[in-house]
């Protein structure tokens, strides 16, 4: 293994200048950072890395090329916020540090870049490939009043013996139109973060690719230049065991030879900021497909696919929300354009006048059997009947995530004692493994505080049967 070692200045020389590495080595890393209150300080470069995506792809794809790729090895770039040179990464990994400073250099660990050998561009730039690093934090530091909801699963990597395993990410992947487009990168992204929790096969994008395109549609397969049909998405989803929840905002018809007319459909403005909250919160990422409407610089009007995997949200309303974009990078922040998620103001508002939502479609396990527009009911319902609580918000939760959420909030007091007969029952008695949880906020000084949970058997088909009388839960501020 060669290693290089080298302070964060020089990452140009190692993942060059293509588009995705100045927008994550140059932006997203330096702000992560800020973000954590530390500084990027130095990378550890990996000249001859074997990734397993881009090996299967490699075999799959550009090894039966008449001209193959000059290597199959690719280039992996670790990032620390603590600095050292060679000398202390050969004392640290090498020849043995103390637990101490061992532990240090974990807890700086930013994650790792994976550079392909394949050109990205005629300037002699390759394109990025797999990424793990670590997302915003869930408060803000710039602003105590914004919280983060992310998904992020249990990572690990390995450098010169060393296993970097107390961190957590959202895989990210870099678009490689010969055996992906867009879609493949979402259906990648949500695999990845999907298949330790609810075993599901360990693909890469080619094989993806291949799964999905089983379902024929009128495009080639391989390139993937086209992409994937709505069609085939929804069938690789199901293919690996797992169902789908949908929300369509817009359709659009052909208005002229170069224009497109939009239409709304039965979607409220404040339903798309729900449906992305109660999956996300869950851990179930969301795949948005946009339409890029009035292009600027000689761009072509079309679709495009990205991956929700988080949001920001203060006083119980979402701000804003981070998206996987294989062409921009991983926890692209998108905000509301004229106050509402219907229309996306985001990096690709820069090329075209409108960044349309289209539809929202979340990957959903199978025993969750009360569908969201059910829930979604409900919770309006509830809404009407308890206008004294300022705000709501609906959630789907696993039982065990729930439960955890009780207990610190038993722990620290946030229960006052005579409401804690109500909350053991839940901690004690059997429940369903997913609920959907009403939750009602009141204002106190300016903030909103939660006040009580109504909870449904998310695994019930309907709310008349009767293990899915909904339980309320009492959750008042404590004094």
């Amino acid at each position: 293994m060669r290693v290089v070692v080298c302070p964060y200045s020089e990452w140009v020389r190692h993942a060059g200048k293509s588009l995705q590495a100045l927008l994550i080595f140059g932006g997203y890393i330096p702000n992560v950072a800020k973000a954590r209150g530390v500084v990027p300080q130095t990378i550890v470069v990996e000249n001859s890395y074997v990734d397993r995506d881009f090996l299967i792809d490699y075999s799959l794809y550009y090894a039966r090329s008449f001209k193959p790729l000059k290597t199959r090895y690719t280039k992996r770039i670790h990032v620390f916020t603590e600095r050292f040179d060679r000398t202390g990464f050969r004392r640290a990994f090498l020849s043995g540090a103390s637990e101490r400073y061992l532990r240090k250099l974990n807890d700086s660990y930013l994650g790792f870049v994976v550079v392909k050998p394949i050109p990205a561009d005629d300037e002699g730039n390759n394109l990025l490939g797999r990424c793990l690093l670590k997302p915003y934090p869930e408060n803000a530091r710039e602003d105590p009043g914004v919280t983060r909801k992310i998904i992020q699963v249990p990572q690990v990597a390995h450098l010169g013996g060393w296993r970097f395993e107390n961190f957590k990410a959202a895989p990210f992947i870099v678009q490689d139109a010969n055996v992906m487009a867009c879609a493949t990168a979402s259906l990648w992204v949500i695999t990845e973060l999907l298949r330790h929790q609810y075993a599901l096969p360990l693909l890469s994008p080619c094989e993806i690719t291949q799964k999905a395109t089983a379902f024929v549609g009128e495009g080639r397969a391989f390139p993937a230049e086209e992409g994937l049909s709505l069609q085939q998405m929804l069938y690789y989803i199901r293919s690996i065991g797992m169902d789908t929840e949908s929300l369509r905002v817009h359709s659009f018809k052909r208005d002229g030879a170069n224009s497109w007319k939009r239409e709304l459909k039965e979607c409220e403005e404040d339903t798309v900021a729900d449906f992305i909250r109660a999956f996300v919160s869950a851990g179930f990422p969301v795949i948005a497909e946009l339409a890029m409407v009035g292009p600027r610089k000689r761009r072509e009007e079309g679709g495009h696919a990205v991956v929700i995997v988080g949001f920001a949200e203060r006083g119980g309303e979402v701000e804003e929300i981070y998206v996987h974009d294989d062409q921009f990078g991983p926890y692209t922040t998108v905000e509301p354009s004229n106050g509402s998620f219907l229309e996306w103001s985001c990096p690709w508002s820069c090329e075209f006048s409108k960044v349309l939502l289209i539809r929202l479609i979340a990957p959903i396990y199978q025993k969750v059997r009360m569908t969201f527009k059910r829930a979604y009911t409900l919770y309006k319902r509830w809404k009407e009947n308890n206008i004294e609580l300022g705000r709501a918000k609906l959630l789907l939760r696993t039982i065990s995530d729930y439960r955890r959420e009780l207990m610190v909030k038993l722990s620290s007091g946030y229960i006052i004692k005579e409401h804690e007969r109500e909350i053991r029952k839940v901690l004690e008695y059997p429940q369903p493994r997913f609920l959907w949880v009403v939750r009602g906020m009141v204002e106190d000084g300016g903030r909103f505080y939660e006040k009580c949970d109504y909870l449904f058997d998310a695994t019930a088909s309907f709310i008349s049967e009767y293990h899915c009388k909904p339980h309320r839960i009492q959750l008042p501020i404590a004094r």
